[in-house]
């Protein structure tokens, strides 16, 4: 019996005696999990919000190249086995060559399994919906014909389904109709007279009323707050309801309500979603509210369920976006983007977008920027990023905002409440509707003018005139810090 060491020759030399068919299946055998596990994690990092989820989080990034070693490692075991057995050129009724091929085969079906199973669960996660979603009162991008907003009254059904608004100011009645059944379903409230009281009603059940929005020289005040995390076990939601109920509360007088991300802990639980809406519709039904896009919100296919809930097909979009949008109420011109984990989602086109529509505002009017993603904040190292002062943000909107004369930023995703300014421009985080409050800051911000964590609670923001007056409230109204922007100038008093 003839034995022959293992030897890349003869492994060449018998590769050149096999049939074109053989060798071409060998190939295919050996590559088959690295480039499976390739398209699979090429295919993820493409998904809406994974690339900043790796590049801001270690431990991603670790998952992401462990997966690649995995596959990169299967497909050498199978060339390492088919080398041990093709190099044996005397074939006999041994065992061996018979069982090394079932171990080739074996190796390379488990590297199929393992990025096909990874792909399919992942594509599955966001596909589940749970249920019918309440209605919500949302603010269109651009305005009317009175230069006040656009609203929208919107709600998902599981379902499709072919519903009716009823909807005017007292005393009058205007029925609108969809033309086929749907799943996303949304009413387009337009051309709003301001100061005036409106109803609406859905397919005649509960009846809903809601104050427009104030007329020109009136006083206008807005509510802003971030990241109540539904769905996390040490969120405090019970707490995001108490602040919503201080924002509805008529005598408050609050116009319009921002809401800046992280609406639920992992965006592909449609469970998540429906706990959050059912908590929050109660409440957004009877204010005018934009909520901005998260970082957790759009994890794994989470984007589909942020813009089916709050910015649907059938909503006006008159300059930007279902992600990034511009908003107009007389003077005041709110510009909403889609920041998440950084700069990593602001796109040539939402830049082109941006650059263009706040090189329009006029000179005297205010220009407001809000999203999810802070720019200057104090904070501490957190899983391997360094949660405050993003460069990249600063570096890329800072030198904008001085441009175009912005007069305050207002952003979550650091879950305190922050005061700082920069050039005359004024920042504030507002990142306490419920989620886990931030540990006290390691770093100061050089900006920072106050801080504080482990409260609850929003902004509110009255623009009259040329003035603003900011404050940071908590769950009970009280005020925890005050401070007044004049147009053009920023903070003057604090």
């Amino acid at each position: 019996r003839q034995v022959n060491k293992v030897s890349f020759a003869g492994f060449k030399e018998y590769v050149k005696k096999l049939p074109m068919w053989r060798r071409i299946l060998s190939l295919i055998a050996v590559i088959t999990p690295i480039m499976l596990m390739a398209a699979v994690i090429g295919w993820f990092l493409s998904i809406h919000g994974s690339y900043g989820l790796v590049s801001k989080n270690k431990t991603y990034l670790y998952i992401v190249i462990l997966l690649a070693v995995i596959g990169f490692m299967i497909s050498v075991l199978a060339f390492v086995i088919l080398l041990i057995r093709e190099s044996r050129p005397v074939r006999s009724k041994r065992v061996l060559p018979k069982t090394l091929t079932v171990v080739i085969w074996a190796v390379v079906i488990i590297g199929i399994i393992i990025p096909v199973g990874l792909f399919t669960g992942l594509k599955l996660l966001p596909a589940n919906r749970v249920g019918d979603k309440p209605p919500q009162l949302l603010v269109a991008d651009g305005t009317g014909a009175h230069d006040i907003p656009n609203l929208a009254v919107s709600f998902w059904t599981k379902e499709k389904t072919e519903n009716t608004l009823q909807w005017g100011e007292e005393g009058s009645s205007e029925t609108i109709s969809e033309s086929k059944p749907s799943n996303e379903h949304a009413f387009m409230l337009r051309d709003l007279l301001p100061d005036t009281r409106y109803w609406y009603q859905i397919n005649n059940g509960k009846k809903y009323s809601f104050p427009s929005f104030p007329g020109p020289d009136e006083t206008l005040k807005f509510a802003v707050s971030s990241d109540p995390h539904f769905g996390a076990s040490k969120s405090r939601n019970d707490m995001s309801v108490q602040i919503l109920e201080q924002i509805t509360d008529p005598a408050h007088g609050f116009n319009l309500l921002f809401l800046l991300g992280d609406y639920v802990q992992l965006g592909f639980k449609d469970s998540q979603w429906k706990e959050m809406m059912d908590a929050l519709s109660p409440y957004t039904t009877k204010i005018p509210t934009r909520p901005v896009v998260g970082n957790h919100d759009t994890l794994l296919g989470g984007l589909k369920f942020y813009e089916d809930y709050f910015y649907p097909e059938g909503m006006d979009l008159q300059t930007g976006s279902r992600l990034w949008y511009r908003i107009d109420v007389n003077n005041v011109h709110f510009f909403l983007l889609d920041l998440e984990w950084g700069t990593d989602s602001y796109t040539s086109q939402q830049r082109s977008w941006f650059e263009e529509e706040i090189a329009k505002v006029p000179k005297e009017d205010w220009v407001i920027v809000m999203n999810h993603c802070f720019y200057y904040a104090s904070g501490t190292a957190h899983e391997g990023w360094d949660w405050y002062d993003d460069k990249e943000m600063i570096d890329t909107f800072q030198p904008l905002f001085e441009e175009y004369n912005v007069d305050l930023v207002v952003s979550g995703h650091d879950h305190t409440m922050e005061l700082l300014e920069a050039n005359d421009v004024t920042y504030c985080i507002i990142g306490a509707l419920g989620g886990d409050p931030d540990l006290e800051r390691t770093y100061t911000s050089p900006a920072s003018l106050w801080y504080t964590t482990g409260q609850y609670g929003f902004l509110d923001v009255s623009v009259s005139g040329n003035t603003a007056n900011i404050t940071f409230r908590d769950l009970d109204y009280g005020v925890l810090k005050s401070a007044e922007i004049t147009r053009g100038k920023g903070l003057t008093s604090e």
